[in-house]
């Protein structure tokens, strides 16, 4: 299929003037910036590299809005919950709160085994069948970007298959007791959607209907156990059965698009093999897991207050070492095409002048060469709704 250059819509149609630009793009300089106590992204730091410096210094009134905060952004408290527990010290580390965070910890390693598992059956089944395929999103950051699996995931576990294969696919899927289902947030379950519904939304979207698997939770440590309960209701997979089992959703997206602009089929004909935490799979080339991470970071970000996906933060640090040479003109090429150029330059100023990050040559000189907006061009013509930063922290 022909791929054609995205549009994010919603943009202000008012040309601005050089100097104009230059300030609303630039307003950040490219020197970190001191971060007031008060100010809700002061927790920015929890998302960036392993060695960042905390931004503030810890006070007891940190403590409940720092854990709410991680909590918030459970996909990848693995990472964050340790930096949590050095910053707040033995005296407050075992305070109710942290406990909490370390209850909730041991539930989303336990959970990301469980999909990693699942995910991967499944895989490998795609192959034998010979259907084409590649990770997507957190399934493909634990693989590639983390020393351990289990250290991120999310709630569903992402595949990309091209369209024509799609229905193969979630037949495979099916197979393996995955059926089309929706959570009901308020009982905590999964009901399976009728045909009718499921029709009207894969119409509409760029994935199958989410596929749910109910899941006997077996094998766990005691003490895995024991915290996977206490930490129930959270995460929203977690809950026990009327016979007191722990068990778990495991939640399937099967992809044929990134978005309904942006097809898998180039994604997945150039993926690549890897072979690691005992498990091996295709998984998509660092271009194209920084084109989807850019893409999801700022759509997300210009449209939603108070996002979740501040999380996606911690894949974007560990990613961009390897955004260099070719790799780098690789994705330059699909920026530019997909229209993604101002999206890129916003997330990733954000690295270094918000999360003591370092990007690579090649991505800081992209920086400072968009740091300027082209001057004959409107912000929607380029898709520039300006820095989503401040909206991922709910500033106005």
């Amino acid at each position: 299929m022909v791929q054609h250059p995205l549009s994010l819509t919603h943009c202000s149609d008012r040309k601005y003037s050089c100097m104009a630009q230059q300030a609303k793009r630039a307003e950040i300089s490219a020197e970190p910036i001191a971060i007031a106590p008060e100010r809700a992204d002061r927790f920015a730091w929890f998302f960036g590299p392993a060695d960042a410096v905390p931004s503030i210094p810890f006070t007891p009134d940190q403590l409940e809005p720092a854990c709410a905060l991680l909590l918030r952004n459970w996909n990848v408290l693995p990472v964050t919950a340790p930096k949590l527990f050095s910053w707040v010290g033995a005296k407050y580390g075992n305070s109710p709160e942290a406990n909490h965070v370390r209850d909730v910890t041991a539930a989303v390693r336990a959970l990301a085994r469980m999909q990693t598992l699942l995910i991967n059956r499944l895989a490998n089944e795609l192959e034998a069948q010979g259907i084409p395929y590649v990770l997507m999103k957190g399934a493909s950051a634990s693989l590639v970007l983390y020393p351990e699996a289990d250290l991120r995931r999310g709630l569903d576990a992402d595949i990309g298959v091209p369209k024509q294969y799609i229905k193969a696919a979630e037949q495979i899927a099916n197979q393996q007791g995955f059926v089309a289902a929706a959570f009901d947030e308020e009982n905590r379950h999964a009901f399976r959607v009728d045909e009718i519904a499921k029709d009207l939304v894969e119409a509409e979207h760029y994935e199958l209907a989410c596929l749910n698997r109910r899941q006997i939770v077996q094998g766990l440590s005691p003490e895995d156990d024991a915290a996977s309960r206490r930490s129930i209701p959270f995460p929203r997979p977690w809950h026990e059965t009327e016979d007191g089992d722990l068990a778990c959703y495991v939640t399937l997206d099967i992809h044929h698009g990134i978005c309904l602009d942006i097809e898998v089929d180039a994604m997945v004909e150039t993926a690549q093999r890897v072979t690691r935490h005992g498990y091996s799979a295709m998984v998509p080339q660092p271009e194209w897991m920084m084109l989807q991470l850019i893409f999801k970071s700022y759509w997300e970000g210009v449209h939603r207050f108070n996002s979740r996906g501040i999380y996606q933060y911690a894949d974007l640090v560990r990613l961009v070492e390897h955004i260099k040479g070719d790799t780098a003109e690789r994705l330059f090429a699909l920026l530019e095409f997909y229209e993604l150029e101002a999206g890129a330059f916003y997330v990733w100023r954000a690295v270094e002048t918000q999360l003591g990050g370092h990007l690579t040559p090649e991505l800081a000189d992209f920086v400072e060469r968009h740091a300027i907006p082209p001057i004959d061009r409107l912000p929607s013509e380029v898709n520039d709704q300006g820095d989503m930063w401040p909206r991922l922290w709910g500033f106005r």
